[in-house]
């Protein structure tokens, strides 16, 4: 479990949390099939698998709970750099800026109370940051930015 794993965290961190989203991501998706709503997010998690794969080290995926909200757990990306990390040695380069990429996605969410003991439901469309991405900083706002980096 993760409890278990929490030991070896300053050694290993990017490999434990991937094993942890991976987990998350692999139980959630087995229950959309069981539930028969696998194609309303199937796409979104393929997705989210594919960029967490490709880019472990910057990013961070954090679970959003909405207890009201089906599915009501969520991952989402979090940015961890200011910068890319696209230098010779995977160095952060100031030159660009990390930006996180959002997917729109239908959530369900609970509506009115509770009759006959099911809840209504309607279709909500949400925009669910899955990775992040780099940005070119512009050259022509060079004093901004240097006053940006200043204050990070």
């Amino acid at each position: 479990s993760f409890l278990d794993e929490k030991d070896h965290l300053s050694e290993d961190l990017p490999t434990v949390l991937h094993g942890l989203i991976s987990r998350v991501i692999d139980g959630l998706h087995l229950l959309l099939k069981q539930l028969h709503l696998l194609s309303v997010l199937d796409s979104l998690l393929d997705l989210l698998l594919t960029l967490l794969h490709l880019s472990l080290f910057h990013v961070f995926f954090r679970i959003s709970y909405d207890p009201t909200r089906y599915p009501r757990s969520i991952p989402e990306a979090y940015c961890l750099c200011k910068g890319c990390l696209i230098g010779p040695s995977g160095e952060e380069s100031r030159q660009y800026r990390s930006t996180p990429v959002y997917s729109p996605s239908v959530i369900l969410r609970r509506t009115g109370s509770c009759a006959g003991g099911r809840h209504s439901y309607s279709e909500i469309y949400v925009s669910i940051a899955v990775g992040c991405t780099c940005v070119p900083l512009l050259e022509k706002n060079s004093i901004f930015l240097q006053e940006y980096w200043k204050c990070l």
